[in-house]
């Protein structure tokens, strides 16, 4: 059956009672869990599921969010999110936090695609994801797709959680705490994106360390595929030297972050930072005095070696079964990290 006839045979078989129908829609999830369209299959039936709950109608009463029942129904998950982001774009806080509490109750109360003894469930962004968790973490169950974007919701509301709004100055302790768990939520789903990692990170500096921040700065380097990870990860690392007052580290890891983001003004400020409190003292490094550092303080230096093979691997074997776009796509992971100019115009001449 195609998704139609799949969406037109599981709408015929509700009854109309509440429970009997909202067990019915998750057992559908899981046993078309493996059709072509299971993404599509699994959002149509959590739209149903929600429709079906008492939170709908409160949700779309409220007043704070001007949505009457009779005019604007519920619209999705990805409306929601999208309706948060943009009330942030327009610095309406209070009303983008409230919109992206709802959301995360909203998906909380579904609760779907929990681990089980066959399978589990993770929240990727992009196929990279995917296999950097398959590499890093061997999975010994069936690794499946969760078809809603957890990790975008919880990384949204931490983030609204820890915005510094005009004339309120700087979230309180409870807010950061909200944030921090947020950000753990995003992670447990996707623990091969630093973006949540870079956010938790932020909130430890508030809220204090328990011993995790230099082992999740360490860890992020790992799984950093993008030069701009590459420099996040570098200027996190940074903080934990300059902390510690080590001058020499500090400064060798936010020189390694303006070459992978040359736009990094954090890094710039920190380096600044440095000059100040060591009266002066030269920030300029070269590449030879990077890399010195660098091993003598077991900081990486440049992307891990892991997710240089993976990309030109995977690029390679997509290349050989006549999917270009695919190969593309794994030769940028691959040409961006490294600069290598002769596979910049091998991927131009695959356009």
């Amino acid at each position: 059956m195609n998704y139609g006839q799949v969406i037109q045979r599981i709408n015929s078989s509700l009854t109309g009672d509440v429970e009997k129908d909202m067990e019915f829609l998750r057992s559908q999830i899981y046993e078309y869990r493996d059709h072509s369209s299971a993404r599509e299959i699994a959002k149509t039936c959590i739209q149903i599921m929600w429709e079906l709950t008492p939170d709908a109608k409160v949700i779309a009463d409220s007043k704070k969010r001007a949505l009457k029942k009779d005019e604007q129904p519920w619209r999705g998950i990805d409306a929601d999110y999208e309706e948060a982001r943009l009330n942030k774009f327009q610095r309406h806080y209070d009303t983008a936090l409230q919109i992206s509490n709802e959301l995360v109750r909203k998906v909380e109360s579904l609760d779907l695609f929990k681990e089980d003894e066959e399978s589990i469930y993770k929240s990727f962004a992009e196929p990279f994801e995917e296999l950097l968790y398959v590499a890093l973490y061997e999975p010994k169950k069936i690794l499946r797709r969760a078809p809603l974007p957890y990790v975008d919701i919880y990384y949204q509301n931490g983030g609204f959680n820890m915005d510094i709004r005009k004339g309120k100055g700087r979230p309180s302790i409870e807010k950061y705490k909200e944030a921090a768990e947020s950000f753990r939520k995003a992670i447990d789903w996707c623990p091969v994106n630093p973006m949540p990692m870079f956010e938790y990170l932020e909130t430890i500096k508030t809220l204090g360390d328990n011993g995790e921040y230099k082992k999740i700065a360490d860890y992020v380097f790992k799984i950093s595929f993008t030069p701009a990870m590459l420099g996040k990860s570098y200027r996190y690392m940074g903080y934990w030297y300059l902390k510690k007052k080590e001058w020499d580290a500090a400064t060798a890891c936010y020189q390694m972050s303006l070459k992978y983001s040359n736009l990094n003004g954090a890094a710039q400020r920190e380096l600044g930072y440095i000059r100040f409190r060591t009266f002066g003292r030269s920030t300029d490094m070269s590449d030879s005095q990077m890399y010195r550092i660098c091993e003598d303080y077991g900081i990486p230096y440049g992307p891990d070696p892991l997710i240089i093979s993976m990309a030109h691997e995977n690029g390679e074997l997509s290349l050989k079964e006549g999917k270009n776009e695919q190969a593309i796509y794994y030769f940028n992971i691959e040409q961006k990290l490294t600069g290598d100019k002769e596979l910049k115009e091998r991927i131009l001449d695959l356009y």
